[in-house]
């Protein structure tokens, strides 16, 4: 079943983009369940630079220094085979958006537990969490933080007591989920706004945004500085319709080599078809030339195109309902984006394959 777009020839300068932008309250997009999600965590052995300690870790038993937090914080994820402390993809069981550790036994959000135990240095993995699976629309990344994880508690412990909570909820709510040697976890929960009260183990504190961007900086950093290998083929553990409307991290626009695209008449005829990396870098290089800002957003209807990069943050093209073309965010504003004619010549021949 295809999507058919006039095609339109548009020449204008959008804004710089880059995967998975955060700050934003208009979410539209729903919940994603994934069909093709592996029974098993792909994982590839990674060295961290700092605090490397072995996977044998596990293995140890909890001391007086260490107490059990409530079980809701401290039971392993359904789906987390790999070993703790390696560099792996490990998606959430049972269609679930993000990461297995996101997750607790009952397959509900990860949340701060009542009375949690002190938040210490020693973690050997941490997780970045959006606000799933309430909202569905932020979703976080698949891969653990493995370097530098001294330095993410660090950042936690470093903030001022909370003297001003007022702010609102955003869209950009997140949890981050520390692992301990002996398998016990902690949970810190931010936002995007510095008057949301960060919230781990003792009294609230103050400075949720600086926070925030310096948890995305470590992961960031892992991928990009540290260079941590990708640990496998991400498409088939993010693809799913209707897909992630917004990720936690954001990555460059020019590192899309895969996506998958979501049509039917109706949002319960929908189906799911994956784009040849070569059709979706096609896409993503002629967005900036093909796209103009947009004044807040506009109607959608069902069909979408999701341009993703090697660790699984996506951009979100949603069909307009009343028009032809796309809407997406771009780094300051909603954009539209119209499809030149050869790309909607490609797209209209893509096929439905699940």
């Amino acid at each position: 079943m295809n999507m058919t777009f006039k095609t339109f020839a548009l020449t204008a300068t959008a804004a710089t983009l880059a995967v998975g932008l955060t700050a934003c309250n208009q979410s539209t997009a729903p919940a994603t369940p994934t069909p093709t999600t592996p029974t098993s965590a792909q994982s590839v052995e990674s060295t961290p630079s700092s605090q490397a300690p072995s996977p044998s870790a596990t293995e140890t038993e909890p001391t007086d220094e260490s107490p059990s937090p409530t079980p809701s914080a401290t039971e392993s994820s359904p789906s987390a085979t790999g070993a703790v402390g390696t560099m792996r993809f490990d998606p959430a069981p049972d269609g679930r958006p993000g990461a297995a550790a996101c997750y607790d036994a009952e397959g509900k959000g990860i949340r701060v537990p009542e009375n949690q135990p002190e938040i210490t240095k020693g973690a050997v993995e941490a997780w970045l969490c959006g606000e799933a699976p309430d909202g569905h629309g932020t979703v976080g990344p698949l891969e653990p933080l493995i370097t530098n994880v001294d330095a993410l508690v660090g950042d936690y412990l470093a903030l001022p007591p909370l003297t001003d909570g007022n702010a609102q909820e955003a869209a950009s709510f997140f949890h981050v989920v520390l692992v301990y040697p002996d398998g016990t976890r902690r949970v810190i929960e931010g936002d995007d706004q510095d008057s949301t009260p960060v919230i781990g183990s003792g009294k609230p504190k103050q400075g949720s945004s600086e926070f925030a961007s310096k948890v995305r900086g470590h992961w960031l950093d892992q991928r990009f500085v540290t260079k941590v290998p990708v640990p496998g083929e991400v498409i088939n553990l993010v693809a799913s319709c209707p897909g992630p409307e917004h990720n936690v991290l954001a990555s460059p626009i020019d590192d899309v080599n895969a996506g998958w695209m979501c049509h039917g008449k109706t949002h319960d005829t929908v189906k799911k078809t994956i784009i040849d990396g070569a059709l979706a870098k096609r896409i993503a290089e002629s967005l900036d030339i093909n796209s103009t800002p947009m004044e807040g957003g506009e109607s959608v209807n069902q069909n979408s195109i999701h341009l993703v990069t090697p660790w699984g943050e996506s951009i979100l093209l949603q069909s307009l309902a009343d028009e032809d073309g796309f809407q997406y965010r771009g780094e300051s504003s909603m954009m539209k984006y119209l499809v030149p004619a050869d790309l909607a010549r490609d797209i209209d021949a893509l096929e439905p394959n699940a």
